[in-house]
């Protein structure tokens, strides 16, 4: 630690011995120390007064600890009558009260609840005018991830109380911990969080205490959000929510600690310190129990750690693979949607937790997060990773202008057509990218600002109407790359725009091309698939598939791994993908020995999505079995694992109707 955080942290632990009267005198008198260090600790002392009484771990509801933490003694036993509701036993206590098992006995109708009575000391009278105005908007939290708040109301001895369903489950560290979650399966939990949390965003409610020790989960892998009803909504003149009733420093956001206006940003904030001990099992700002990383992340801003660099042994044995794999795995993407949660300022957030959501959703399927920078070179590398072609962006797009439609035919009829029409695709294609100069019949001579790949795609697809008309099959054929090329570059709006007038090209050709219209569906399946668009994407995979069907059945593994993919994002049942997942295996994807390795993986998850916990990690272990040995195979050899990196001769694959979706 700095020895001058040291000191600090010294002197502040001698300050708070001193009766409260007297603190800030003994702490002037303290000259031995350095006055820079005497000023953090008189700025420690205002912090902990502000938030002194907030320290405690409140209860979620009183479901996330167990009744024997000492506060028995204090409370009253069973058999309790608070309003209409009888006391049976005693879940739990902490700083906002204590919460019980009971039961409805008004004899009005049989209800059991999480009885919730708030602690005396927050009975003032602002506090019951604001409970009572926040009573009704907080039962009308309707959401299959957020548990009920029944009935809320003022016992006849004065006790605030508040009644909410009562969920048999787990809290959310335990069950990932007690089931050794992977990576994968604690992703898909914080999803559900993140849509009960933005849900109540969207209503206007801001939870202000996320934590784990407010989220359970059921038997059946459900989430429930807890404890809204310690959320305030009072509102300033600015629209920004003021103060809430308590909060838990731990995963409290800057602004919260000191005391600030907050708004739906500090849930963000909270989002990120939960996810980063999901992933992880540290807390992103060092010691949580050190006074001195408390007041540097309050006073300062400290900065979150590396993600992969907190993980320990322990923590990667708790998600079930090795530490290595473990940061491997948590570096690149995953790290910066975690720390972009976790910006200490609110604005260097994400925008709301449907933006942190989606880019989750996004790093799981491999495709590029909004959260970096989009160049193109990101944006085809993440396509890469997807699809193991080891190519950069331009390279890829200069290959495909160049050779697309040069394709190895048998019959001399097809090879001389094919040789007359690769002759007019490569004039083509020299033309587009003199257009790039300042030659003077350029398209592009005079252009102000330098010349983008962009500016030259956008002049080949007003071209390629012109320069091939007469041969539509050549035409369908180039936009169906120019189409590919734009989704690889990041602009899949207008990659789809080039597929769709290919295949309305292709009509014209007699007999149609199978070849040419496969790729094209598939190329389309996966641009819209970029614009977020599942139901679409899934509707072009199918007739991609039903092609191939016809056409060239030993090319169906790829489309009907794409199309399994679809439908799952598309929300079609889980047990028609899983139909799709197997029957891709009967048929592997040429040069692609991890093909089956994936197919499993995809099969494992949504085992375990359809609570078939047992099977699902029994497929999962296989996939990564099948990908270890390829591995360790590939490097007796004295080669490398099947990858990006062995993928280049592939390329040629991708041009003749191969799936482009990992």
């Amino acid at each position: 630690m700095d020895p001058f955080w040291q000191r600090v942290e010294e002197l502040f632990h001698s300050t708070l011995e001193q009766p409260e009267s007297e603190k800030e005198p003994w702490l002037a008198a303290q000259t031995g120390f350095d006055p820079a260090v005497r000023e953090e600790v008189l700025s420690l002392l205002a912090a902990d007064r502000r938030h002194g009484q907030l320290s405690a771990q409140a209860l979620a509801t009183g479901q996330d600890a167990a009744a024997g933490d000492g506060c028995e003694a204090e409370l009253p036993g069973p058999g309790l009558r608070i309003g209409p509701y009888q006391t049976e036993r005693l879940l739990g206590c902490g700083g906002m009260g204590s919460v019980y098992l009971a039961r409805r006995a008004d004899g009005q109708f049989e209800q059991t609840v999480a009885l919730k009575v708030m602690a005396p000391q927050l009975a003032g009278e602002e506090f019951v005018r604001s409970f009572r105005n926040e009573r009704q908007l907080l039962a009308a939290l309707a959401h299959p991830n957020i548990t009920r708040l029944l009935d809320g109301g003022v016992a006849a001895n004065g006790d605030l109380y508040l009644a909410m369903d009562y969920i048999e489950g787990q809290l959310l560290d335990r069950y990932c911990a007690e089931l050794k979650l992977p990576v994968e399966g604690r992703i898909r939990l914080f999803v559900q969080v993140c849509e009960a949390v933005e849900f109540a965003h969207r209503n206007l409610i801001i939870h202000g205490d996320l934590k784990p020790a407010n989220i359970l989960v059921t038997a059946d892998g459900t989430v429930k959000l807890l404890d809204f009803g310690t959320a305030k909504l009072l509102r300033n003149p600015d629209g920004r929510v003021t103060q809430f009733a308590l909060l838990t420093p731990r995963y409290a956001s800057p602004e919260q600690l000191r005391g600030e206006l907050v708004n739906t940003l500090s849930d963000i904030f909270s989002l990120g310190v939960i996810l980063y001990e999901m992933l992880t099992g540290a807390w992103p700002f060092g010691d949580p129990k050190s006074t001195a990383d408390g007041v540097d992340r309050v006073l300062h801003g400290r900065a979150p750690g590396a993600p992969a660099q907190a993980v320990s042994e322990g923590a990667a044995a708790e998600r079930s693979v090795s530490r290595e794999r473990l940061r491997r795995q948590i570096e690149g993407d995953l790290s910066t949607i975690v720390l972009k949660m976790l910006e200490s300022e609110p604005a260097g957030r994400y925008e709301s937790v449907r933006e942190g959501k989606e880019d989750l959703e996004r790093f799981r399927q491999g495709r590029p997060v909004h959260a970096r920078p989009h160049s193109a070179w990101y944006a085809a590398r993440k396509f890469i990773a997807r699809n193991w072609l080891a190519v950069s962006a331009t390279g890829l797009s200069v290959v495909a202008l160049s050779g697309l439609t040069i394709v190895s035919v048998n019959e001399s009829a097809q090879a001389r057509a094919q040789a007359l029409r690769a002759e007019r695709v490569a004039e083509f294609v020299k033309h587009t990218f003199v257009s790039a100069t300042s030659y003077w019949d350029s398209p592009l001579r005079g252009k102000r600002d330098a010349i983008q790949f962009s500016d030259i795609l956008d002049s080949a697809c007003e071209r390629v109407g012109k320069a091939l008309g007469d041969d539509p099959a050549a035409e369908a054929d180039l936009r169906d790359t120019l189409g590919f090329t734009y989704a690889v570059l990041g602009e899949p709006a207008k990659g789809e725009t080039q597929l769709l007038l290919g295949l309305q090209t292709l009509a014209r050709v007699r007999g149609g091309s199978p070849r040419i219209a496969a790729s094209l569906y598939v190329h389309l399946c996966d641009t819209r698939s970029f614009q977020d668009r599942y139901a679409d994407a899934l509707a072009a995979c199918r007739e991609a598939m039903a092609i191939f069907r016809a056409s060239d059945p030993s090319s169906l593994g790829g489309v009907l791994h794409d199309t399994a993919f679809m439908a799952v994002n598309a929300g079609e049942p889980l047990p028609e993908a899983e139909k799709m997942y197997r029957e891709a295996l009967r048929f592997p994807r040429r040069n692609d020995p991890l093909f089956a390795s994936r197919v499993n993986s995809r099969i494992g998850m949504l085992r375990l999505r359809q609570g078939d916990m047992v099977e699902g990690e029994r497929v999962l272990r296989d996939a990564d079995g099948i990908a270890a040995r390829l591995g360790k195979r590939a490097r007796r050899r004295g080669g490398r694992p099947p990858g990006p990196e062995r993928s280049r001769a592939s390329l040629r694959q991708l041009f003749r109707g191969a799936s482009i979706r990992d």
